[in-house]
């Protein structure tokens, strides 16, 4: 999890000597990101642990596909029905086309079989549909990194029920750690200007800092 609140020294970069001031500020990472499944259903694999260095795509963890496979061939079987009724109507219709033009049917016969071939090719649209859905299931079956970094969190265990979109992972992601730190007013100016360096002191150890970004307004009532 992200640092608590730790000692932060900020001091002009030159020359050796100057004056600086000590803050408390808080430290957290560039990027968090918090991951969770898009399919519901039964975690059968969790793959990584909490504190494990994971890279952007890695696999964090796997559902049970199971049902997943099954909803899939369902939907494959239904729009592979629906095609084959559709192509009969075809071969009806151009039958019917045919024996109109030779004056042994009626048109309105084949008007009919018109109507059921735009039926039967919408509801092929759906059913394709319905399996790239299914599809697409299976493969949020298996849930990954978005960015590179480090596992702070694994809210799911093994065998575990859950609801799409449930939280799962968390990742502390980016190179660098970030430090937010409230500077009085009355120094802010010379810390903008001279872009002052700073150390940050962290679980008994010192780190330089680069400043990246002031803030562009005073907070509200804080005078920092």
């Amino acid at each position: 999890c992200a640092a608590a609140a730790s000692v932060v020294k900020l001091s002009r970069a030159a020359p050796p000597g100057a004056s600086s001031l000590t803050l408390a500020g808080s430290v957290q990472p560039r990027y968090i990101s918090e991951l969770g499944f898009r399919v519901s259903g039964k975690i059968e694999q969790v793959a990584v642990h909490a504190g494990q260095p994971v890279k952007d795509g890695q696999v964090l963890g796997r559902m049970d596909t199971r049902d997943l496979r099954i909803a899939l061939s369902i939907a494959e079987a239904r729009a592979a029905e629906i095609d084959m009724a559709r192509e009969n109507a075809r071969q009806r219709s151009r039958r019917y086309r045919t024996l109109a033009e030779q004056g042994h049917v009626s048109d309105l016969d084949n008007l009919d079989l018109a109507a059921e071939l735009d039926i039967l090719s919408r509801r092929h649209e759906q059913a394709l549909l319905e399996v790239k859905k299914r599809r697409a299931d299976l493969q949020d079956a298996s849930l990954r990194a978005d960015i590179s970094g480090v596992i702070d969190r694994v809210y799911v265990e093994e065998n575990e029920l859950v609801s799409s979109f449930t939280p799962a992972f968390r990742i502390l992601g980016g190179e660098h750690l970030e430090v937010e730190v409230d500077v009085p007013v009355s120094v802010i100016t010379r810390v903008r200007s001279q872009r002052a360096g700073a150390r940050v002191a962290l679980d008994g150890q010192h780190y330089d800092a680069t400043l990246r970004e002031v803030a562009a307004a005073a907070g509200e009532g804080a005078g920092t």
